[in-house]
């Protein structure tokens, strides 16, 4: 059996409706007389491809060619200094044994999570670079 059976599905009646029926009754069948542990959660509007495409076609792409750093790295750069997290490690105790800094993924970002770390890197940029970023009307003709 997997480890996790995850689907998509929305709520009518007061019942869960899922995307996919038949896949859902076949690995429901799967695990029959299984105890399970059931979770919902509203599905997050995730960024857009839109600002996706801006993000690396004009803000990321303006600030490379400003500075000659690879975009890559760059991305690397503002997911640390702008979505990063202390992660502690515990033990089975809840002792703290290791702590990590570590960066969120842009990708799991909602559309407005991700219009405030574009807004984050254009200030940076501005205040540290001395570059103006192109509108977003404006890129999206690029």
């Amino acid at each position: 059996m997997r480890d996790k059976i995850q689907f998509s599905g929305r709520v009518e009646g007061g019942k869960v409706v899922p995307s996919i029926d038949r896949w859902v009754d076949a690995e429901l069948g799967k695990i029959e007389g299984e105890a399970i542990f059931i979770t919902l959660e509203p599905i997050r509007n995730r960024r857009s491809l839109k600002q996706n495409r801006w993000y690396w076609g004009c803000l990321i792409k303006t600030i490379s060619e400003e500075t000659g750093q690879d975009p890559e790295s760059l991305h690397e750069f503002f997911k640390s200094k702008f979505l990063s997290e202390k992660f502690l490690m515990t033990n089975s105790g809840g002792e703290i044994i290791d702590e990590q800094v570590i960066s969120k993924s842009t990708t799991r970002l909602s559309i407005m999570a991700f219009s405030e770390y574009i807004m984050a890197i254009e200030e940076w940029a501005g205040t540290f670079l001395q570059i103006t970023i192109p509108e977003a009307d404006h890129a999206n003709s690029l």
